[in-house]
């Protein structure tokens, strides 16, 4: 398994991990609302940090319908009454320092009403689920009214928003979507991210200029399967709770390919940098087995720049000449850094690895 760690934008990572390298400067990002129950049946948690993403609407007549509705639209408008919707994203691991962010969302129009013009307003406090209209938070301020057409993708800039998210100048707490009028069932909506189609679903554009490329840490001119996706969910669409959370972006890929000759499949330093760890182990408490951690800006500090991460290695950590790995050495991208393996333990000494990957 590899996974990246990151303090400044781990989106190009995941994009470079998947298309080789990076090639643009425009990068999208869909969170995944995660279901209600695991693959178990047993209730999934509902957190912002599981979900990567809230959104819903709510009204403030309808007795029904005053708490956080959580379905497949986000309603603004009404008939003398109101709805109002809410979004917002789990931050962790965007980038810090795009030039330009814009959310995407798509609109479809409601038969016999006529579209509001939408406000979007950014509140001052926090929220969640458990929110009612009487409830809800205030807010900072709105921009002007934005006309909403009708079935088609709808795109605003929030790049000082976001930007005040992420710095820790505002509180992460989203936007709140308000009609300019509510008579004559005036109504404008937005597909949600529980939409069954997940084109329709909202998405952030970040435009901004990479600092790193990667490469695939894995030998070159053959297809290598990956059987944990970035997101959580192996390709059989079962949720893996150790690719959540912060490592949310990690990606799980398995000795198998298209054609590899060899049982020991040689992993490579994905960009140049320092060694921050290399070593691990395979006796109780080594979570990671052997492992390498690589700080792809160099100044030996985690939180700053990137880090790449490559773990379960079938031994420790080593060069291309045989001479093993230590903190501080230098590395250049496509340097032999391990082998891919089998190892880890928690700390009852069960394993953590369950096959080459």
């Amino acid at each position: 398994m590899s996974f990246v760690r990151h303090a400044l934008s781990i989106l190009a990572l995941v994009s470079s991990f998947l298309c080789t390298h990076v090639l643009a400067d425009t990068f999208w990002y869909q969170p995944t609302p995660y279901p209600t129950k695991k693959a178990d049946g047993s209730p999934m948690m509902q957190s912002l940090d599981v979900l990567h993403i809230h959104d819903g609407w709510l009204n403030n007549y309808y007795s029904s319908i005053k708490s956080f509705q959580r379905d497949d639209k986000l309603k603004m408008g009404g008939w003398g009454d109101i709805y109002r919707s809410y979004i917002k994203f789990d931050l962790t691991g965007l980038p810090t320092d795009p030039n330009n962010v814009v959310l995407w969302m798509y609109s479809y129009s409601m038969p016999g009403a006529n579209a509001t013009p939408v406000y979007f307003c950014v509140p001052n406090t926090t929220w969640g689920t458990s929110m009612t209209w009487d409830s809800q938070p205030g807010f900072l301020g709105c921009a002007a009214p934005f006309p909403v057409p009708a079935d088609t993708w709808f795109g605003v800039g929030i790049t000082s928003w976001y930007q005040n998210w992420k710095s820790g100048a505002w509180l992460s707490s989203g936007i709140m979507f308000d009609p300019q009028t509510t008579n004559n069932n005036n109504s404008s909506q937005f597909r949600s991210s529980r939409y069954a189609d997940d084109a329709y679903r909202p998405l952030l554009q970040f435009d901004f200029t990479p600092t790193l490329q990667l490469k695939m840490p894995l030998p070159g001119g053959y297809s290598w399967l990956v059987t944990t996706e970035p997101g959580g969910y192996d390709c059989k669409g079962l949720f893996d709770e150790n690719h959540a959370g912060t490592k949310y972006f990690a990606l799980d890929l398995p000795n198998r390919s298209n054609g590899y000759p060899n049982a020991d499949v040689p992993v490579y330093a994905a960009a140049s940098g320092k060694i921050l760890i290399a070593g691990g182990g395979n006796t109780a408490g080594n979570f990671n087995g052997y492992y390498v951690v690589i700080d792809h800006d160099g100044d030996g500090n985690d939180a700053t720049g990137f880090q790449t991460w490559y773990v379960h290695l079938k031994e420790p950590p080593r060069k291309a000449n045989g001479t093993l790995l230590a903190r501080g050495d230098l590395v250049s991208q496509g340097d032999k850094i391990g082998i891919m393996g089998n190892t880890g333990k928690d700390n009852s000494g069960n394993p953590t690895s369950f096959g080459t990957h």
